[in-house]
């Protein structure tokens, strides 16, 4: 039987600092951080996990970062 093929995307979800609702996925924490750092104040991966695993409680609480599993499209798991 072969065997599913997953690779991991970050789901970001709330406010940036401007109260502009942010609702994006990003394939890695490097695409992510070029895109939001000023906007949210994350500019390392550190900042990330520590919001991923639920450390901030007082600052950065207007955003939650999902870990998700996706499926690779089946044209990309042929290769």
């Amino acid at each position: 039987m072969p065997e599913s093929k997953y690779y991991f995307k970050f789901h970001i979800v709330g406010t940036d600092k401007f109260n502009n609702p942010i609702d994006r996925k990003y394939q890695s924490i490097r695409l992510m951080l070029d895109d939001i750092s000023d906007a949210c104040h994350i500019y390392n991966r550190q900042t990330v996990y520590k919001i991923i695993n639920g450390y901030f409680k007082t600052s950065h609480n207007e955003i939650k970062i999902y870990k998700i599993r996706e499926l690779v499209p089946k044209n990309l798991a042929l290769r």
